[in-house]
Protein backbone atom coordinates (compact mmCIF):
# COMPACT_ATOMS: atom_id res chain seq x y z
CA UNK A 1 0.00 0.00 0.00
CA UNK A 2 1.08 3.62 0.23
CA UNK A 3 3.02 3.46 3.39
CA UNK A 4 5.57 0.51 1.36
CA UNK A 5 5.78 2.92 -1.32
CA UNK A 6 6.62 6.00 1.18
CA UNK A 7 9.08 3.67 2.69
CA UNK A 8 10.94 2.63 -0.88
CA UNK A 9 11.55 6.50 -1.27
CA UNK A 10 12.74 7.29 1.77
CA UNK A 11 14.98 3.76 0.62
CA UNK A 12 15.79 5.13 -2.37
CA UNK A 13 16.29 8.75 -0.98
CA UNK A 14 19.06 8.16 1.38
CA UNK A 15 20.77 5.63 -0.80
CA UNK A 16 21.46 8.59 -3.42
CA UNK A 17 22.51 11.10 -0.58
CA UNK A 18 24.98 8.95 0.49
CA UNK A 19 26.34 7.50 -2.62
CA UNK A 20 26.43 10.55 -5.02
CA UNK A 21 28.80 8.64 -7.32
CA UNK A 22 28.97 4.63 -7.26
CA UNK A 23 31.67 2.58 -5.95
CA UNK A 24 33.24 0.44 -8.49
CA UNK A 25 31.88 -2.63 -7.16
CA UNK A 26 28.48 -1.88 -7.48
CA UNK A 27 28.30 -0.12 -10.25
CA UNK A 28 25.75 -1.71 -12.05
CA UNK A 29 23.70 -2.27 -8.99
CA UNK A 30 23.77 1.20 -8.59
CA UNK A 31 22.60 1.71 -12.54
CA UNK A 32 19.68 -0.25 -11.85
CA UNK A 33 19.30 1.65 -8.67
CA UNK A 34 19.04 5.24 -10.30
CA UNK A 35 16.89 3.70 -13.32
CA UNK A 36 14.31 2.54 -10.82
CA UNK A 37 14.74 6.22 -8.78
CA UNK A 38 13.83 7.54 -11.93
CA UNK A 39 10.64 6.09 -12.60
CA UNK A 40 9.85 6.42 -8.72
CA UNK A 41 10.73 10.46 -9.31
CA UNK A 42 9.05 10.60 -12.99
CA UNK A 43 5.81 8.55 -11.31
CA UNK A 44 5.32 11.25 -8.26
CA UNK A 45 5.85 14.63 -11.23
CA UNK A 46 9.54 15.32 -10.23
CA UNK A 47 10.90 15.17 -13.63
CA UNK A 48 13.83 17.50 -12.76
CA UNK A 49 15.00 15.44 -10.15
CA UNK A 50 14.61 12.36 -12.40
CA UNK A 51 16.65 14.07 -15.21
CA UNK A 52 19.40 14.50 -12.87
CA UNK A 53 18.96 10.81 -11.72
CA UNK A 54 19.39 9.84 -15.38
CA UNK A 55 22.19 11.98 -15.68
CA UNK A 56 24.12 9.88 -13.50
CA UNK A 57 23.78 7.07 -15.58
CA UNK A 58 24.21 8.32 -18.73
CA UNK A 59 28.09 9.33 -16.92
CA UNK A 60 28.70 5.88 -16.43
CA UNK A 61 28.11 4.43 -20.21
CA UNK A 62 30.22 4.47 -22.92
CA UNK A 63 28.11 5.47 -25.82
CA UNK A 64 30.54 4.51 -28.34
CA UNK A 65 30.63 0.67 -27.09
CA UNK A 66 27.65 -1.77 -28.77
CA UNK A 67 26.85 -3.07 -25.52
CA UNK A 68 26.20 0.84 -23.64
CA UNK A 69 25.32 2.19 -27.22
CA UNK A 70 21.21 1.54 -27.06
CA UNK A 71 20.74 2.22 -23.52
CA UNK A 72 22.54 5.80 -23.48
CA UNK A 73 20.55 7.02 -26.66
CA UNK A 74 16.95 5.66 -24.87
CA UNK A 75 18.14 6.96 -21.67
CA UNK A 76 18.84 10.30 -23.12
CA UNK A 77 15.87 10.53 -24.80
CA UNK A 78 14.30 9.95 -21.80
CA UNK A 79 16.05 12.85 -20.03
CA UNK A 80 15.62 15.43 -22.30
CA UNK A 81 12.30 14.82 -22.31
CA UNK A 82 12.07 15.57 -19.00
CA UNK A 83 13.53 18.55 -18.86
CA UNK A 84 11.93 19.46 -22.11
CA UNK A 85 9.00 18.88 -19.83
CA UNK A 86 9.94 21.01 -17.10
CA UNK A 87 11.30 23.81 -19.43
CA UNK A 88 7.42 23.89 -20.64
CA UNK A 89 6.05 24.57 -17.55
CA UNK A 90 7.78 27.56 -16.82
CA UNK A 91 6.07 30.96 -18.02
CA UNK A 92 9.39 32.84 -18.02
CA UNK A 93 11.92 31.96 -20.83
CA UNK A 94 15.00 32.84 -18.88
CA UNK A 95 13.96 30.20 -16.07
CA UNK A 96 13.33 27.82 -19.21
CA UNK A 97 17.08 28.75 -20.21
CA UNK A 98 19.25 26.00 -18.46
CA UNK A 99 16.68 23.49 -18.88
CA UNK A 100 16.82 23.99 -22.56
CA UNK A 101 20.48 23.55 -22.53
CA UNK A 102 20.43 20.35 -20.97
CA UNK A 103 18.25 19.04 -23.04
CA UNK A 104 19.72 20.70 -26.30
CA UNK A 105 23.21 19.04 -25.02
CA UNK A 106 21.71 15.66 -25.40
CA UNK A 107 19.48 16.57 -28.05
CA UNK A 108 23.01 17.43 -30.14
CA UNK A 109 24.07 14.31 -29.61
CA UNK A 110 21.38 11.85 -30.28
CA UNK A 111 21.75 13.47 -33.63
CA UNK A 112 24.45 11.93 -34.43
CA UNK A 113 23.09 8.27 -33.86
CA UNK A 114 21.61 8.12 -37.77
CA UNK A 115 22.25 4.35 -37.86
CA UNK A 116 19.58 4.05 -34.54
CA UNK A 117 16.61 5.68 -36.98
CA UNK A 118 14.14 5.95 -33.87
CA UNK A 119 16.67 8.03 -31.39
CA UNK A 120 17.79 10.05 -34.22
CA UNK A 121 14.12 11.14 -35.40
CA UNK A 122 13.01 11.70 -31.90
CA UNK A 123 16.25 13.71 -31.89
CA UNK A 124 14.69 15.75 -34.66
CA UNK A 125 11.13 16.34 -33.03
CA UNK A 126 13.15 17.29 -29.50
CA UNK A 127 14.92 20.06 -31.67
CA UNK A 128 12.34 21.96 -33.03
CA UNK A 129 10.64 21.81 -29.40
CA UNK A 130 13.66 23.45 -28.01
CA UNK A 131 13.16 26.08 -30.42
CA UNK A 132 9.82 26.53 -30.04
CA UNK A 133 10.24 27.30 -25.94
CA UNK A 134 12.64 29.44 -27.28
CA UNK A 135 10.07 31.30 -28.87
CA UNK A 136 11.97 30.84 -32.13
CA UNK A 137 8.41 29.66 -34.42
CA UNK A 138 10.30 30.47 -37.47
CA UNK A 139 13.33 28.20 -36.31
CA UNK A 140 11.51 25.60 -35.02
CA UNK A 141 9.77 25.00 -38.32
CA UNK A 142 12.81 25.11 -40.01
CA UNK A 143 14.14 22.26 -38.25
CA UNK A 144 10.77 19.85 -39.37
CA UNK A 145 11.23 21.09 -42.84
CA UNK A 146 14.82 20.17 -43.07
CA UNK A 147 14.48 16.92 -41.54
CA UNK A 148 11.09 15.76 -43.63
CA UNK A 149 12.68 13.52 -45.83
CA UNK A 150 14.37 11.79 -43.60
CA UNK A 151 11.43 11.35 -40.96
CA UNK A 152 9.66 9.87 -43.75
CA UNK A 153 12.48 7.27 -44.68
CA UNK A 154 12.55 6.38 -41.30
CA UNK A 155 8.64 6.08 -41.08
CA UNK A 156 8.66 3.78 -44.27
CA UNK A 157 11.22 1.66 -42.76
CA UNK A 158 9.03 1.15 -39.65
CA UNK A 159 6.39 0.25 -42.23
CA UNK A 160 8.06 -2.26 -44.03
CA UNK A 161 8.97 -4.22 -40.88
CA UNK A 162 5.38 -4.08 -38.95
CA UNK A 163 2.77 -3.14 -42.14
CA UNK A 164 -0.17 -4.02 -39.84
CA UNK A 165 1.02 -2.22 -36.84
CA UNK A 166 0.85 -5.48 -34.51
CA UNK A 167 4.70 -5.19 -33.61
CA UNK A 168 4.28 -1.56 -32.00
CA UNK A 169 7.08 -0.39 -34.86
CA UNK A 170 4.57 2.41 -35.80
CA UNK A 171 4.46 3.62 -32.52
CA UNK A 172 8.05 4.42 -32.37
CA UNK A 173 7.51 6.80 -35.49
CA UNK A 174 8.59 10.03 -35.00
CA UNK A 175 7.11 11.31 -37.80
CA UNK A 176 3.39 11.97 -36.85
CA UNK A 177 4.42 14.05 -33.75
CA UNK A 178 6.65 16.70 -36.01
CA UNK A 179 3.74 16.95 -38.76
CA UNK A 180 1.33 17.59 -36.05
CA UNK A 181 3.99 20.56 -34.59
CA UNK A 182 4.05 21.66 -37.69
CA UNK A 183 0.05 21.53 -37.55
CA UNK A 184 -0.13 23.28 -34.34
CA UNK A 185 2.78 26.31 -35.14
CA UNK A 186 0.84 27.28 -38.36
CA UNK A 187 -3.02 26.87 -36.13
CA UNK A 188 -1.17 29.36 -33.72
CA UNK A 189 0.64 31.60 -36.21
CA UNK A 190 -2.97 31.83 -37.58
CA UNK A 191 -4.68 32.54 -34.76
CA UNK A 192 -2.51 35.26 -33.89
CA UNK A 193 -2.80 37.46 -37.46
CA UNK A 194 -6.64 37.06 -36.99
CA UNK A 195 -6.54 38.56 -34.12
CA UNK A 196 -4.59 41.58 -35.46
CA UNK A 197 -6.87 44.48 -37.64
CA UNK A 198 -6.94 44.85 -40.54
CA UNK A 199 -7.33 41.26 -40.98
CA UNK A 200 -4.98 39.49 -43.79
CA UNK A 201 -7.87 36.43 -45.15
CA UNK A 202 -4.93 35.20 -47.48
CA UNK A 203 -2.35 35.17 -44.97
CA UNK A 204 -4.86 32.88 -42.92
CA UNK A 205 -5.74 31.03 -45.79
CA UNK A 206 -2.18 30.33 -46.56
CA UNK A 207 -1.21 29.07 -43.11
CA UNK A 208 -4.52 26.74 -42.90
CA UNK A 209 -4.95 25.53 -46.29
CA UNK A 210 -1.21 26.25 -47.87
CA UNK A 211 -0.04 28.62 -50.50
CA UNK A 212 -1.68 29.44 -53.47
CA UNK A 213 -0.26 27.92 -56.26
CA UNK A 214 1.62 29.50 -59.11
CA UNK A 215 -1.28 28.55 -61.68
CA UNK A 216 -4.20 29.58 -59.62
CA UNK A 217 -5.58 26.46 -59.36
CA UNK A 218 -6.29 25.33 -55.66
CA UNK A 219 -3.13 25.42 -52.94
CA UNK A 220 -0.20 23.32 -51.93
CA UNK A 221 -1.59 21.84 -49.54
CA UNK A 222 0.93 22.17 -46.93
CA UNK A 223 -1.32 24.35 -44.49
CA UNK A 224 -2.61 23.38 -40.53
CA UNK A 225 -5.61 21.69 -41.80
CA UNK A 226 -3.65 19.92 -44.21
CA UNK A 227 -1.03 17.99 -41.91
CA UNK A 228 -3.31 17.26 -39.22
CA UNK A 229 -5.79 15.51 -41.06
CA UNK A 230 -2.68 13.89 -42.66
CA UNK A 231 -2.14 12.87 -38.95
CA UNK A 232 -5.60 11.67 -37.93
CA UNK A 233 -6.12 9.78 -41.39
CA UNK A 234 -2.68 7.87 -42.25
CA UNK A 235 -1.01 7.20 -39.07
CA UNK A 236 -4.23 6.39 -36.80
CA UNK A 237 -1.81 3.88 -34.69
CA UNK A 238 0.29 7.32 -32.90
CA UNK A 239 -0.61 8.59 -30.24
CA UNK A 240 -0.71 12.09 -32.18
CA UNK A 241 -3.91 10.51 -33.99
CA UNK A 242 -6.74 11.83 -31.75
CA UNK A 243 -5.09 14.88 -30.66
CA UNK A 244 -4.42 15.61 -34.47
CA UNK A 245 -8.22 14.81 -35.34
CA UNK A 246 -9.22 17.45 -33.03
CA UNK A 247 -6.76 19.98 -34.51
CA UNK A 248 -8.12 19.34 -37.86
CA UNK A 249 -11.85 19.89 -36.53
CA UNK A 250 -10.83 23.57 -34.75
CA UNK A 251 -9.21 24.47 -38.37
CA UNK A 252 -12.65 23.42 -39.91
CA UNK A 253 -15.03 24.65 -37.24
CA UNK A 254 -12.74 28.34 -37.53
CA UNK A 255 -13.01 28.79 -40.97
CA UNK A 256 -16.78 28.04 -41.32
CA UNK A 257 -17.46 30.54 -38.97
CA UNK A 258 -14.83 33.26 -40.34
Amino acid sequence: GKSKKKECREIYSEFFKKFASPPKEIRDFYMRSCWVWGQILTEDKKFLEAAKIYERILSMLDKRRDSDADMWCNLACETAERYLRVAGEKTNVKDRAPLLASAKKLVNQLLWERGRPVYFGKAIAMKASIELLNGNVKKAKETIDEYLEQLVSIHNALLQHDPEGTQGLLKLSPLPLCLYMRAEMLWKEALNIASKKPRDDEAIKSLLFGEKKRNGKGRDGKGAFNYSINVFVKYPESSWAVPAGELSEAIKNFAVKE
